[in-house]
């Protein structure tokens, strides 16, 4: 069970998107994606000479935006973005399961049998005397340590990949908003030929009535319906300024 979250975690968590290979010194990018400090460095470079803008570079992950000072290097850049100390953990975590024996580097290769769950790190007797004896750390057996992780890197690999997933719906969503906005900006520009082709109704509309009246004026048989003229005439008018109202209401 353990080897399988281990490996889970390694494979969905601890893998660099560009290189591929375990994070080295992790970055967090705005978009909350992360890269190790070197491929960061390297991406940052290559996206300057081929796009040929210094102010901004594009996430390789989910393409967002990230803005950046054109004056600065690239390699200082990179360093701006906050180290991930909750990826390195991970990987020191899983780094500890997977070493069959070590040895501490600075005290005469001693075995490490100790892990600190405060600072995350592996100790030997020695560093357990000179660097945890006197401060409040929580220090168990390699053993013990084991036993107390196995299951936390299986609900750490989950916790993420929901996270991610939620990512991926923020994302979504921001596509969706956006073909929304596109959709807004179609129906302004339905909405502006209605306001015109409204515009030139009303205009002929009331060309017609004018020229009307004065047909029906001269018409000796329609001076004898001129009340029912006068009706007809006055409900087209009634139309048309129903029209115009609309119209103007577009505006608003």
């Amino acid at each position: 069970m353990a080897q399988r979250a281990i490996k889970n975690v390694k494979e969905d968590v601890l893998k660099c998107p560009i290189c591929l290979d375990p994070y080295t010194n992790p970055r967090i990018l705005p978009c909350e994606h992360t890269l190790c400090l070197e491929c960061l460095t390297q991406y940052i470079t290559e996206a300057r000479r081929s796009l040929g803008t210094f102010d901004s570079f594009i996430c390789p992950v989910c393409k967002n935006t990230n803005e950046i000072d054109p004056q600065m290097d690239s390699d200082d850049v990179a360093k701006t973005f906050p180290v991930s100390t909750f990826l390195e953990a991970i990987n020191q975590t899983v780094n500890l399961y997977e070493s069959p024996e070590m040895s501490c580097g600075i005290h005469d290769q001693r075995p490490m049998e100790f892990y600190c769950f405060t600072d995350h790190s592996v100790l030997c007797s020695h560093c357990l005397i000179e660097n945890h004896r006197y401060q409040k750390c929580e220090i168990v057996t390699l053993k013990e340590g084991f036993n107390k992780k196995k299951d936390q890197i299986e609900e750490m690999r989950q916790g993420l990949v929901n996270h991610i997933k939620e990512m991926d719906e923020v994302v979504s969503c921001s596509h969706k908003r956006k073909i929304h906005k596109e959709s807004i900006e179609n129906t302004k520009i339905d909405l502006t030929n209605l306001k015109l082709n409204l515009g030139l109704f009303y205009q002929n509309a009331l060309n017609e009535i004018d020229q009307m009246e004065r047909v029906l004026v001269n018409v000796p048989y329609i001076k004898l319906k001129n009340n029912y003229v006068d009706e007809e005439i006055g409900t087209l008018k009634c139309e048309v300024e129903k029209t115009k109202s609309k119209l103007e209401n577009i505006d608003k």
